[in-house]
């Protein structure tokens, strides 16, 4: 009745039964949580500045909390999409995570920021020739390598297979589901890291 973690979201409760004659009369759902976890996704890719990302976010706070109907919200948030923010939510994911704590504290004392994930990237100017240095080719690869189909695969099989090696007492569910979520990116962030001084500092691993 009572979820536990941003895994069992949304409402929780029971069924009342109602049995009139030894025979089922009625059933009614009653929403029994008193906090209510809630994830949420947000595309950055038509969002340029730093005020509108917030103002987005703003507007899908207010929306979780009139959907909790006047219950407590722990609340995780997942920004994605192609965005020129991207260097800055990754080098500075500290001061976005207090900004968003601040515009949940100025809504509602009962709205949470469970956790703040960033899975943005930068977006790919098409028009410019491919870098013929080395360390374009390189970069040029792993972004090949991030849209395949076969990569996706073998990262899916090869995660399975450490689930399949890690101790049942062991809770790495979450781990692992993170690692699949954001491999690909993060291998193409830190190749961007590697082959652009400008960006050694820009992510941490």
């Amino acid at each position: 009745i009572q979820g536990r973690h941003v895994r069992e979201s949304g409402a929780k409760g029971a069924t009342l039964v109602s049995v009139e004659d030894g025979h089922v009369a009625g059933l009614e759902a009653k929403e029994l949580d008193v906090i209510r976890w809630q994830a949420i996704g947000m595309d950055l890719s038509a969002l340029a500045d730093r005020s509108s990302v917030l103002e987005g976010i703003r507007e899908r706070l207010q929306w979780v909390l009139a959907a909790a109907d006047c219950r407590g919200v722990a609340l995780r948030i997942c920004l994605s999409g192609e965005t020129p923010l991207c260097g800055e939510l990754f080098s500075r994911q500290d001061s976005w995570r207090e900004e968003i704590e601040t515009l949940a504290a100025n809504l509602s004392g009962d709205l949470w920021l469970e956790k703040l994930e960033v899975q943005t990237r930068r977006p790919q100017d098409r028009s410019k020739s491919a870098d013929p240095t080395i360390a374009g080719k390189i970069l040029q690869q792993v972004q090949d390598l991030q849209e395949d189909a076969w990569f996706q695969e073998l990262l899916r099989a090869k995660i399975e297979e450490v689930r399949q090696k890690t101790p049942a007492a062991v809770f790495t569910d979450d781990f692992l589901a993170l690692i699949e979520r954001d491999a690909s990116v993060r291998v193409l962030q830190r190749a961007q890291s590697l082959t652009d001084p400008s960006e050694e500092s820009s992510h941490a691993f």
